[in-house]
């Protein structure tokens, strides 16, 4: 199975790889096969990159295109933007969040389900507040996500009690 880690590393930005993206290198002594590098904000950017949670989204974005483009089943990735550049941690947890959903339901459209069950992505956070973060952020994801599905699944029940024309809310299709 292939595995990879997405982390930020030392680079100099002057000429060097662009704020917001990723770009992927061997893993090495790292116990993975490649090693996404996303570049999100930091402390200190040029005022060209003030808008730290467009940036956050995109850079998002950008390593689950570099997963795609490398064939990987599994990704690592970090909370960016959380720690020194100052990304409030509920805004970049949606931002994941989104960016996860994103991925998954353009591959579940075109590749189906079998695809999506080869998939593995961990979130990995450094402190509470940020993992926290992530999880409610997750949590209303998979709210969103399986309401339609729960709300179908409460009218066919519904239905088959003979409740549904006591329940205004209830239409039967």
């Amino acid at each position: 199975e292939d595995h990879i880690v997405t982390r930020w590393p030392e680079v100099n930005h002057d000429g060097g790889v662009p704020f917001g993206s990723a770009q992927t290198t061997p893993a090495f002594n790292i116990p993975a096969k490649k090693i996404v590098h996303a570049i999100g904000p930091m402390r200190g950017m040029p005022p060209a990159f003030d808008d730290k949670l467009r940036l956050t989204a995109l850079t998002y974005q950008n390593v689950f295109n570099a997963v795609d483009r490398e064939g990987l089943c599994t990704v690592a990735c970090t909370a960016l933007g959380t720690g020194l550049a100052g990304v409030p941690a509920a805004a970049s947890a949606r931002m994941c969040m989104q960016a996860i959903a994103t991925w998954l339901a353009a591959h579940l459209r075109a590749d189906g389900l079998a695809w999506a069950a080869s998939k593995q992505v961990m979130l990995v956070c450094f402190d509470a507040p940020v993992g926290d973060a992530h999880h409610v952020a997750r949590v209303a994801l998979l709210r969103a996500c399986l309401r339609p599905a729960w709300d179908a699944a409460a009218r066919e029940a519904l239905v088959r009690s003979g409740s549904a024309d006591e329940d205004p809310q209830c239409t039967v299709q």
